[in-house]
């Protein structure tokens, strides 16, 4: 009865220590859990926030690589000049990762009113420097030639004829920035020299000639404020 006894107490004890086990994994059980998802958690926020940062500076990068200025053509107008009355378009061609070549064209064929009229014609070539490589936009210096053709009368008495084609030289400075991808604005002032000789005459129909005049002149020869699309 004794050793019976005995047994029992041990059996007794073994499971009161294996319940005792069993409530300290139960305790401990939902901690780790709870831990390992904090963990999980923790690294996935980590993945996220690289992921945030590395695709916009993966996808500048690719941008600055790539040779923007293969593709680049600009078709523009000066609002300047169309306020004064003078229809214009231009077109410029990067040839370079920093270089483009600017054809502007003038045109005006009107009589504003009787003894008024401004028409003239005029062809301004540039070379283009931009500072921003790889790109049409922000600052840039150029140097160009002017080849261009008058006739203007201002309600006085005389009226102004170009006998030869005003001839010129000078550089430009400007900066160009973006509304949107295609669509922007250019600023740009000139300056240099034009060799001009002109004939006078009355202004009046068939008006007689009255004599000639040869001038050099030097200062602004250029200001633009243009609207551009870019291909």
């Amino acid at each position: 009865m004794k050793r019976r006894a005995a047994d029992h107490t041990i059996c007794g004890e073994r499971r009161a220590f294996i319940c005792r086990l069993l409530m300290r994994r139960s305790i401990y059980k939902p901690l780790l859990v709870l831990l390992f998802a904090a963990m999980c958690s923790s690294l996935s926020a980590q993945e996220s926030r690289a992921v945030y940062y590395f695709e916009p500076f993966e996808w500048n990068r690719s941008l600055i690589a790539k040779p923007r200025w293969k593709h680049n053509l600009v078709i523009k107008t000066n609002a300047l000049a169309l306020a004064g009355t003078i229809a214009n378009i231009g077109a410029e061609v990067t040839v370079g990762s920093s270089v483009s070549i600017d054809l502007p064209l003038y045109y005006s064929p009107y009589d504003l009113a009787k003894g008024t009229k401004f028409r003239i014609l005029s062809l301004r070539p540039s070379v283009r420097y931009w500072f921003c490589c790889a790109c049409y936009g922000g600052w840039f210096l150029g140097a160009g030639a002017q080849a261009t053709w008058f006739n203007i009368a201002t309600g006085g008495a005389l009226r102004y004829q170009d006998n030869r084609a005003v001839l010129g030289v000078g550089v430009t400075a400007g900066y160009a920035w973006y509304f949107s991808c295609h669509f922007g604005m250019e600023a740009s002032l000139g300056a240099g020299y034009a060799s001009v000789s002109y004939d006078t005459f009355e202004n009046v129909p068939n008006g007689a000639y009255t004599g000639s005049r040869k001038r050099n002149y030097w200062g602004l020869t250029d200001a633009s404020i243009s609207l551009f699309y870019r291909f």
